[in-house]
Formats: C-alpha cells, sequence, structure tokens
C-alpha cells in the first residue's frame, strides 16, 4: 500500500528540474527549497494565523488543488498524444518540457496537500498560552513569557 503512497519520485524529478549540467546553483536552491520553509517559519513566529486566516486559506488551496489536479490531467493527455509530423528531436524536447511541468505542478500539488492537512491539524489542535510558551521555549531554547495585550499576544523575552 505504502508503495502507491510513494512521492519520492515526484521529490526527485521535481529537483532534478533544477539541475543545469549536473550542477544545482545556489540561489536556486535558496530561492525554491530554503526560503519558503523560512518565510513560513518567521511568519507564523511574527503573528500566528487566526481562525479567518486559516478558513481562507484552506479555501484557496482547495481550489489550487483542483486547478493542479485538471492541469495534470491536460498534461498526462498531451504526453500520451504524439504527432506524426514532428521528427523525433523536437518530439523527444516535447516530451522532456512535459515531464519537467508535469512533476513541477506535482510537486506543487503535494505542497498544497501538505499544507492543507497542516491547516487542519491547526485548526483542531489548540494550543493555550502555557503550551505555546513551552512550543517556543523548546524551539528557541530560552525562556520566555507571553504577555496579552488588547487580545494580541506579545513575546516578552
Amino acid at each position: 500500500m505504502l508503495n502507491r503512497l510513494n512521492v519520492r519520485t515526484v521529490v526527485t524529478e521535481y529537483k532534478k528540474s533544477f539541475f543545469i549540467d549536473d550542477k544545482l546553483k545556489f540561489s536556486d536552491k535558496f530561492l525554491f527549497f530554503v526560503f519558503p520553509y523560512f518565510l513560513a517559519i518567521i511568519l507564523c513566529f511574527i503573528k500566528l494565523p487566526d481562525n479567518d486566516l486559516k478558513n481562507l486559506l484552506g479555501t484557496s488551496l482547495s481550489i489550487f488543488i483542483g486547478l493542479f489536479l485538471n492541469v495534470v490531467a491536460i498534461l498526462i493527455s498531451q504526453i500520451n498524444t504524439t504527432k506524426s509530423n514532428i521528427n523525433f528531436t523536437e518530439q523527444n524536447l516535447r516530451l522532456d518540457i512535459l515531464q519537467e511541468t508535469l512533476y513541477n505542478i506535482l510537486y506543487a500539488l503535494l505542497q498544497s496537500v501538505k499544507a492543507l492537512i497542516m491547516l487542519y491539524l491547526m485548526s483542531i489542535l489548540t494550543l493555550g498560552k502555557t503550551s505555546l510558551a513551552d512550543f517556543y521555549c523548546i524551539i528557541l531554547e530560552r525562556d520566555i513569557d507571553l504577555v496579552t495585550v488588547d487580545d494580541e499576544m506579545m513575546i516578552a523575552l
């Protein structure tokens, strides 16, 4: 059963699409792999998403997941159709471009589903002030106090 749910091929093929001459540029690695996670962590430390933002993000991600699935179906149908008036090298180039596009969209679909699952878990798991302070203490390895000022949570170090 887990072989059917294995997404390792999607991730490795997505990473392969960034390699030029078997080398991955640092700027591509930073922009597409490090920066999104770093930005998400910083935004969560600045302000935890409230219920309205969670609902908006959940709705947006659900719409994008449906669109990504439609694009994947269109790309698979394009890969399966071959034109007889295209020579062999152009046909191989077309298939390579379609395959890279397919893996990029499948990776975006995978990330969207993971984000939607995380939003769901955030909505069912409630963190109180003490558990949130414990979480920050574990992450930052420092003692902090969470202070509430007019329904806004402030961090006092």
